[in-house]
């Protein structure tokens, strides 16, 4: 589409010369020419021509608007109906592109009579319809045209009753207003990528509905071309309103001349009124009551505050029905306060867009110098896909070298273009100071960083506003949210940077932020910082840091350059080594975040009241002191610190949200304030190798808990009060060996999750969970109950989980009876993996139980039981399972898969309701219990998919065919059919094979949605049988099809290949179709080519041949034949003329009159045709010679009659000397014919076909004996091949049972084997214990004689016993002298003592006074 049409003519005056040329019409050229009007008129010349000529095509092409004068006459001229009709299509097809009006004028004509055809119209299209007989279409589409045109809008006039003059004027009049109307506005020098935006915002406009008033907003970033699209779009549909104003530059406007200048504009242009406004309230009232009932087009472009919209665009319903408003803006929150709901955001443009806009710009042309190929790329990148950035610096680089190319960019990456800093500055400046310094932050620091981490920091520096600033900037384009990212052009980012740059162009210590690396490394080495700078970011670019090691490029400092930055809010060092640790940090800080942390503590003097973000991920910092001082601190992450070996107290951090040591491998303890903290919530512990056991918890705001991969943690905390926002707990790879009974204080988990947790014992409490969806334990060592739990209460509890999954957790025949009452109200349950021998009982009582997988339950031996309402049983992997019934209640079951169930031999019970059964590799399954699967009455059933061990096709399958494709024919509706494959190899190997079922319908691919795969991994032969309706694409074949013609479908296996695969086509064996009679008729489906073509050969009246309407020779009557065709070949019959047909016809019934005798009831059509035929060549021949020449008639007949010759077969006609001389003589009286239209060349055309016609006859009779021996052949051949086939088939049955039978054996014989095995192990034990036993004989025997001995010694130790217990009691009697003496000899040492200390010493002292005085 183009969006702009240029048009060399105002008007193109369409009209009868005759009628008009030299009165009318010439008075009305005059008129419009005066009024400066390019009228287009044709001249003598153009009269002439019978058809639209190229240049008259090309003047309706260039013409606005096209006046089409029908005078009385008008309509006898095809040139003007040709004309005509050539303008309304131009007119229709450019219509919705604003590419002309039609003004119809009903000069001295009624303009009903030219819209219904009547009077003088009615005549001339009745002459039309006469002329054109041959071609009636023409008329239809002029008579088409008269009414379309008739219908439009225009003028009437009766020469009788008016003022020509005065008509004239008025017409004028009103073409000036229209061209004014349609004047298209200039839209861009280049535009491009303007069609598909067009459209979207034509879309949004909803223009089919003329009963409503719709607003529509075009809303972007400055320069992105809201104000070209909202041109074009106003160019493309102009010419469906009644009036038109394109606002142009609201903001600047109202800013130069006020909001009553715009109303008064918007008058003016509409309604062409000048009356003078005196106040923006007066203007309100008056604009709705001149446009409230007229259909008109508003656009208001760059609207920058809502009482513009207000004054000019308050409300619907101040315009009439089908009114549009546009309005573009850079602020969405102006046109959703508006009541704007309908938004169109402008895009940037494409990389091909870009491409175009920038090579029209910088070289004038589409075509691109490849070796400016590099520099372009590079100019894209700039630009950004911003159309005024790709503009500005095309137009800049026109004409210039290479060279100047790259400076010229190089300089816009470094100091942005001034006229595309001031358009996109505009939004800027319109926010207020807070609003601007969140945009200055993000534009310096955040593009393309994660909203939420964007929104934590930004809340961290500024407050709860900061969530209102980002929304205003979103509503601004100023930045947009992307997948979760925060995003900005490239331009708008340079811009916030160029902002910040010009704070001090040539000192970065003197900015409000710093982002280059190469700025914050020179502050902080120069300490040139200062107060001024309040964010500081480092983070070096990624190839800086892989060149320098792990840790990044190194910096060097003193520790001192942080101590200027008094009034530092965000401190970020995402990479870098430093050489030493800071000495200082201001207590202005907000944000703390500094990866790789170099000392091992922070400052001492560091105690800010605000620090609300503390993250030091793999640093070298030791926390060993409580935390007290962070009392506003809400994140705080120590992930990978390798030195902390354990958390201290943290009960000093009343608002921490987020607590994470994730990876600090060798944590060992946590301190128990960890437990209290009642804000928090998000808690990492995870892959804390060392942490053996964590503090009891009561968290009541905690949402997220990781305590994964703690390898040596074996207990899971106590829970000491309810947790009501904990809904999901997950634990892999700890070895939790016990869940507490507390743990029932989560009472609001919906899901959980243990796995590769050790031997796991849950509590009973666990049933007490009143919203837990989800249960997983899962790769556990052991699963048990506690034991204390085990009992009586068991019974009385039912947990309401649905989805319960115990898989490969060692599970017992134990666990079962007790476990599955616990859970009895489970609707999906996995007990995959484990190791018990049968399927319990109590299964049963789960009466909500709907599917149920065993997998690799290699232990169970048998299913006996199974849930009433159960749908769908997998017990893939069973290797020990030999026998299922499945007899009993369970009527439900829809889908059972029993894969690799190597030792299976009976299903017993099938249901027929069963949907979906698969048996791959269960190759021991009885014959019988195969039969019972593969039924016919169960498959008719529908939809059903089977796949089991198998070599041959059932039975019951009527069509059969080897390979993997098979076909049939069908009409009407698709029929209702299975399909059967098997597949398998002839050496027995392993395949693997992967593929899809592939439909065609008369040769077109049909899809259905949801592609249906098979897999198959197998070492025997396997059948795949399955309903043709479970392939879903009806739906999409409906419009393939032919309702009364016969449909070809050709069913085939497309390969999905992957490592080690194998076509479907080498393993494909045999393909059959069963059709299901009680829903599709036979008589609609065929398994050869039924297509026939019927010739008539009762010629009746309007024509030869007539289409077959039955299918069976059976049913034909005498009076129609049949001739088998090659697929898709064309019947070799012509029709006749309706009097040629008449003539035969009087033939045909004097014939049958005649041989009504002869016997009229042959079965052979063809005799039908022999006998016209006889009857028809014999008169032409004696009409010929009669006359001596052919007239007219007898040529017509003679070649009627060689279209009846030619109907017949060629074997039949070469072999019939009577055809030969019939042909012969025919051909003979055409040649001979002096008729004018037997010409020579037709004469000699004649002579050639007839020679080539009896070259024929001998070539194809030389063939008939060969093709007889190769029919017999073939005959011969198919025997030989069904015989083979059916060897092939009981070999392969013979070759199957024996393998069944070898297998049984091979079972057995492994079965005896380990029989023999256990028994020999069994005997080896015993001989062991034998001489045990032997040996602990020998053993008793010496413990006898070493007890008698024992015995011996003790009557002799007995009386030395006694004896000595006598010497005893004679030392006791002699002892209690020697006692009393001993007594008295210690009385008398303590009064010995007592006089030594006392009395000797008292006497000293005295001595000592009375002989030295003292």
């Amino acid at each position: 589409m183009s969006v702009q049409s240029s048009f060399t003519y105002d008007v193109y005056l369409s009209f009868r010369g005759e009628d008009t040329r030299f009165g009318f019409t010439s008075n009305l050229f005059a008129a419009l020419k005066q009024r400066s009007i390019h009228t287009f008129t044709d001249d003598a010349l153009l009269l002439k021509e019978e058809n639209i000529s190229q240049s008259l095509f090309r003047a309706i092409e260039e013409s606005r608007i096209f006046i089409i004068i029908f005078s009385p006459n008008y309509a006898s001229s095809k040139w003007c109906l040709e004309e005509l009709t050539t303008i309304l299509e131009y007119y229709e097809e450019g219509k919705k592109k604003n590419w002309g009006k039609v003004l119809p004028i009903f000069y001295d004509v009624d303009p009903s009579d030219v819209r219904n055809g009547r009077g003088s119209y009615g005549e001339a299209l009745d002459k039309h319809e006469e002329m054109f007989k041959d071609d009636l279409e023409k008329v239809d589409k002029w008579r088409f045209a008269l009414r379309n045109a008739a219908n439009f809008s225009g003028f009437h006039f009766q020469r009788r009753d008016g003022n020509e003059y005065k008509f004239i004027e008025s017409i004028v009049k009103e073409v000036f207003r229209m061209i004014s109307r349609v004047s298209s506005l200039h839209v861009a020098g280049y535009p491009v990528g303007l069609e598909s935006r067009v459209d979207k915002v034509n879309s949004l406009l909803n223009l089919g509905s003329d009963d409503l008033v719709q607003m529509v907003g075009i809303w972007g970033i400055g320069g992105i071309g809201k104000t070209t699209i909202a041109r074009a779009v106003c160019n493309s549909i102009s010419h469906l309103f009644e009036g038109l104003c394109f606002l142009n530059d609201v903001r600047q406007n109202s800013m130069k001349y006020g909001l009553v200048h715009l109303q008064e504009t918007v008058l003016s242009e509409i309604c062409g009124d000048v009356n003078k406004i005196k106040s923006v309230n007066q203007g309100i009232p008056i604009i709705k009551q001149k446009l409230h009932r007229k259909k008109v087009l508003l656009v208001l472009d760059d609207v920058d505050n809502l009482k513009q919209l207000q004054v000019i665009a308050g409300a619907s319903d101040w315009f009439g029905p089908g009114s549009r408003i546009i309005v573009t803006t850079r602020d969405k929150h102006f046109l959703v306060s508006h009541a704007i709901e309908r938004i169109y955001e402008a895009d940037a443009l494409s990389e091909k867009e870009s491409l175009d806009l920038l090579s029209w710009n910088a070289f004038k042309t589409d075509k691109v110098d490849p070796c400016f190929v590099d520099i372009l790329k590079r100019a894209l990148t700039f630009a950004s896909g911003l159309p005024l950035a790709l503009q500005v610096v095309g137009s800049y680089l026109f004409g210039r070298s290479i060279n100047q190319w790259i400076s010229a960019l190089d300089h816009y990456e470094r100091v942005p273009d001034k006229h595309i800093q001031t358009v996109l500055k505009i939004s800027y400046d319109s926010l207020e100071e807070e609003e601007k310094s969140v945009f200055l932050d993000i534009a310096c620091f955040f593009n393309g960083h994660k909203l939420e981490d964007v929104k934590d920091i930004l809340l961290a520096r500024y407050g709860v506003s900061a969530k209102y600033s980002i929304e205003e900037l979103i509503e601004k384009s100023l930045i947009k949210i992307d997948d979760g990212l925060v995003t900005l052009h490239n331009l708008i980012q340079d811009m916030g940077r160029e902002i910040v740059r010009q704070e001090s162009p040539y000192e970065p210590g003197k900015r409000s932020r710093l982002w280059l690396p190469k700025d914050v490394v020179c502050v902080l080495e120069k300490n040139s910082g200062s107060s001024t700078i309040e964010s500081l970011f480092l983070d070096f670019p990624k190839d800086e840091v892989n060149s320098h090691g792990p840790k990044g490029k190194e910096v060097y400092w003193d520790g001192q350059a942080l101590k200027r930055m008094q009034n530092l809010k965000i401190l970020v060092i995402k990479s870098g080594c430093f050489n030493k640790g800071p000495t200082h940090l201001p207590n202005s800080l907000k944000v703390l975040k500094w990866r790789g942390y170099p000392s091992a503590s922070l400052p001492n003097d560091f105690h800010p009241k605000k620090l609300a973000i503390l993250e030091l991920p793999a640093s070298c910092v030791v926390v060993t002191e409580p935390i007290q001082t962070f009392r506003s601190l809400k994140y705080m992450n120590l992930n990978y610190c390798e030195l902390i070996t354990h958390i201290p107290d943290v009960s000093g951090l009343p608002n921490l949200e987020t607590l994470s040591f994730r990876d600090c491998v060798n944590l060992s303890e946590i301190h128990v304030s960890v437990g209290f903290l009642d804000k928090l919530k998000i808690l990492d512990a995870g892959h804390c190798k060392k942490l053996m056991a964590f503090p009891p918890i009561r968290l009541i705001s905690l949402e997220q808990f990781y305590i994964s991969h703690c390898s040596t943690l074996e207990s899971f905390p106590e829970i000491l009060g309810k947790m009501e926002n904990l809904t999901e707990l997950r634990i892999i790879g700890s070895p939790i060996q016990e869940l507490p009974f507390s743990i029932q204080n989560l009472n609001r988990l919906r899901k959980l999750e243990l796995q590769i947790c050790g031997t796991v014992q849950l509590p009973s409490s666990i049933a007490m969970f009143s919203q837990l969806g989800l249960m997983c334990v899962s790769r556990c060592e052991g699963l048990w109950l506690t034991k204390q739990d085990i009992g009586e209460e068991w019974d009385t509890k039912s947990s309401k989980t649905e989805r319960l999954i115990l898989s490969y957790c060692n599970i017992s025949d134990d666990f079962l009876p007790i476990g599955l009452t616990l859970f009895a109200n489970v609707k999906d349950l996995d007990l995959s993996g484990n190791h018990f021998t049968i399927l319990h009982a109590c299964i049963k009582e789960c009466h909500f139980l709907r599917n149920l997988k065993l997998n690799d339950c290699v232990l169970i031996r048998e299913i006996t039981v199974m849930p009433c309402k159960l749908e769908t049983l997998s017990a893939k992997r069973c290797k020990s399972l030999k026998y299922m019934d499945l007899t009993g209640e369970c009527h439900s079951l829809r889908e059972l898969t029993l894969d690799d169930c190597i030792y299976l031999r009976e299903i017993k019970g099938v249901l027929s309701n069963l949907d979906h059964f698969s048996a791959k590799n269960c190759t021991l399954l009885t014959s019988q219990c195969a039969s019972m699967l593969v039924n016919q009455e169960m498959i008719e059933a529908g939809n059903k998919m089977f796949s089991l061990p198998g070599s041959n096709i059932p039975d019951w399958f009527a069509h059969r065919t080897s390979g993997e494709s098979i076909s049939f024919w069908f009409r009407n509706k698709f029929p209702a059919i299975s399909l059967c494959l098997v597949i398998g190899q002839e050496d027995e190997l392993p395949i693997s094979v992967k593929f899809s079922p592939k439909v065609l319908i008369n040769g077109n691919e049909l899809s259905g949605g949801n592609q249906k795969v098979y897999k198959f991994r197998i070492a025997t032969d396997h059948i795949l049988l399955f309903d043709a309706r479970m392939l879903s694409f009806e739906d999409n074949g409906d419009t393939e099809l032919s309702d009364y013609e016969w449909n070809h479908v050709v069913v085939s296996y497309e390969d999905l290949i992957t490592d080690n695969g194998v076509p479907i086509r080498v393993v494909a064996k045999y393909s059959g179709i069963h059709v299901f009679k009680q829903t599709s008729g036979l008589e609609d489906i065929q398994f050869t080519n039924p297509r026939k073509t019927f010739i008539n050969a009762n010629l009746g009246p309007n024509s030869m041949a007539e289409p077959p309407q039955r299918e069976t020779s059976e049913s034909l009557s005498n009076n129609e034949v049949y001739a088998t065709l090659k697929e898709n070949d064309p019947p070799v019959i012509h029709g006749c003329s309706v009097d040629e047909d008449a003539d035969l016809d009087a033939v045909s019934c004097e014939e049958e009159s005649s041989s009504n005798t002869e016997g009229s009831d042959s079965d052979d059509p063809f005799d039908l045709i022999n006998r016209k035929l006889c009857v028809s060549w014999k008169k032409i021949i004696s009409s010929g010679s009669s006359s001596g020449d052919a007239n007219l008639r007898s040529i017509s007949e003679a070649i009627n009659a060689l279209e009846l010759l030619m109907v017949k077969d060629l074997s039949e006609v070469s072999s019939d000397p009577a055809a030969h001389s019939k042909l012969h003589q025919l051909l003979d009286l055409l040649g001979a014919s002096s008729h004018p239209k037997v010409t020579v060349e037709m004469k000699e055309a004649i002579v050639e076909f007839k020679r080539k016609a009896f070259l024929l006859f001998q070539q194809f009779q030389s063939t008939v004996e060969s093709v007889k021996t190769l029919k017999d052949f073939e005959k011969h051949l198919t025997r030989i091949k069904q015989e083979t086939v059916e060897g092939k088939s009981r070999r392969k049955d013979l070759k199957n049972s024996i393998k069944r039978v070898s297998l049984g054996i091979k079972a057995e014989n492994s079965s005896k084997k380990e029989l023999e095995s256990e028994i020999a192990v069994l005997r080896k034990q015993l001989a062991t214990k034998e001489r045990d036993l032997e040996q602990f004989v020998v053993n008793l025997k010496n413990q006898e004689e070493t007890l008698s001995t024992y015995s011996t010694s003790y009557a002799s130790l007995n009386e030395q016993a006694q004896s000595l217990l006598k010497q005893a009691d004679d030392l006791l009697a002699v002892s209690s002298g020697i006692k009393d003496e001993g007594e008295a000899a210690e009385v008398e040492q303590s009064r010995l003592r007592w006089t030594w200390s006392i009395d000797l010493t008292g006497q000293l002292n005295q001595m000592k006074k009375n002989i030295l005085g003292f």
